[in-house]
């Protein structure tokens, strides 16, 4: 059998009760599937906790609930449109069954909720927890497929192959552009830099001649270099890690989205406290304008991307057509 295969694959993924200690620690895979964990020899991605809720967010577009089982808290986050119109609201002290997914939030990992309810019976909870240790002990035992599967491993493993041949690996150049990016991470400390910044770098030197070496006999030319330093940075920039500057021609910018949630809010905030009372919101298209005007390179639709994040956090919320405060 080859686990690669199988962990990649969908068809395998586990639902989990676990204690919120154990989220914590599941090991992430990296894969083209999402965010999927290990436990053990099994594959994770959905969970089930049983839990008093200790504490209540709500913002305009969802509820975070912090849950304690009695061996640690985390956020369950419920979308406000999840919610059912007749489901009685829950409060601090309901004992609550969560089911979700695990994802890695802005500090640590939640549970993005697709089903939350509170429980009558304060002894549920001890049950949970009971499950939680019968259920370790079948999670340790080595994974074994289903007889149907096992049958015909060999054809879905074949199948497998020819579906993945066009999922894209890391490439040499790739993996290259990733350490200039992590060298400009640590070295640019968020000023504008000049391309020719990484190149001063001896290991990252060394790194890109290794990278040609692997494509020709020969000893890689000063200009295979430099011209494989320039496709990096035109590598960030297409994928938004990188902007050329405004303030500065010829020179670049590292984009932390960070930095752009900061100029989406203060574009609200001036404009909101210049006019008063006399304007509901702030448009779209003007928050756009401003955005560009420091961040020249950035797409549309990564701007918005970006003002979706903070609208799901509760830091800017829409109101009318395409206006936000």
């Amino acid at each position: 059998m080859e686990p690669e295969l199988i962990s990649l694959d969908p068809l395998f993924l586990t639902n989990a009760k676990l204690f919120i200690k154990d989220i914590r620690s599941l090991a992430a895979i990296e894969n083209v599937f999402g965010e999927l964990y290990r436990l053990y020899d099994h594959i994770i991605k959905l969970v089930e906790i049983c839990g008093v809720i200790v504490g209540v967010e709500q913002t305009y577009s969802h509820i975070t609930y912090t849950v304690d089982d009695n061996s640690d808290t985390i956020a369950c986050y419920l979308w406000r449109n999840e919610v059912l119109d007749n489901q009685t609201p829950l409060k601090l002290g309901d004992i609550v069954r969560v089911f979700g997914r695990i994802e890695e939030g802005p500090e640590d990992r939640r549970i993005i909720t697709s089903e939350i309810f509170g429980l009558d019976n304060p002894n549920e909870e001890l049950c949970h927890s009971v499950q939680t240790m019968v259920l370790d002990s079948e999670y340790r035992k080595p994974y074994k497929l289903p007889e149907c599967i096992e049958n015909n491993k060999q054809m879905l493993i074949d199948e497998l192959r020819s579906k993945t041949k066009d999922i894209q690996c890391d490439t040499d150049e790739d993996l290259f552009t990733k350490a200039v990016f992590q060298f400009l991470k640590d070295n640019s400390t968020h000023a504008a830099f000049m391309i020719s910044l990484p190149r001063k770098d001896a290991k990252l030197n060394d790194l890109a001649k290794k990278v040609i070496s692997k494509k020709q006999a020969n000893e890689p030319s000063k200009r295979q270099i430099i011209y494989l330093f320039e496709k990096a940075l035109t590598n960030l920039c297409k994928r938004k890690l990188a902007v050329r500057s405004v303030d500065k021609p010829g020179m670049f910018e590292l984009v932390d989205e960070l930095a752009v949630e900061k100029c989406i809010l203060r574009t609200i905030a001036d404009i909101l406290e210049r006019t008063s009372s006399r304007v509901n919101g702030v448009r779209l298209e003007y928050i756009m304008v401003r955005v560009k005007k420091e961040f020249r390179d950035l797409e549309a639709d990564y701007i918005e991307e970006v003002m979706n994040n903070l609208s799901a956090k509760g830091l800017i919320y829409p109101i009318g057509d395409k206006e936000y405060r």
